[in-house]
């Protein structure tokens, strides 16, 4: 057992950064969803936010605080700060960190639009 033990460099996991995870859920969202041509641009400037960065070392307050900036700065409407935060969450809760594969099967559901 190496308990209390840092592990060797060779045994860990390489980090997932954002925008790996971003070009994932854009791919996901050019196959499944009809709004990825105003998914691209919103993922873009999430890219560029947060794009280096590893995906589970980002807070959730974090991710809301750069957003409200943003939509403060560029006076978003409401929906817009929405788009941005389902994208997020789309995005990371999809990932499984555990496994490192891409998205867990099921793990992205969206309700049936309505009158379509």
């Amino acid at each position: 057992m190496l308990e209390g033990k840092k592990l060797p460099e060779l045994f860990r996991k390489p980090s997932v950064n954002f925008a790996q995870l971003a070009d994932d859920a854009l791919a996901y969202s050019m196959r499944n969803k009809r709004s990825y041509q105003t998914d691209v641009p919103r993922f873009a400037n999430l890219k560029e936010w947060f794009g280096a960065q590893p995906a589970e070392e980002l807070a959730p307050k974090e991710i809301e605080h750069k957003l409200a900036r943003v939509a403060e700065k560029e006076k978003w409407a409401p929906s817009t700060f929405n788009h941005y935060r389902s994208l997020v969450s789309l995005e990371l809760s999809s990932w499984d960190f555990e496994s490192e594969s891409h998205f867990k099967p099921g793990a992205i559901r969206y309700p049936s639009s309505r009158g379509q």
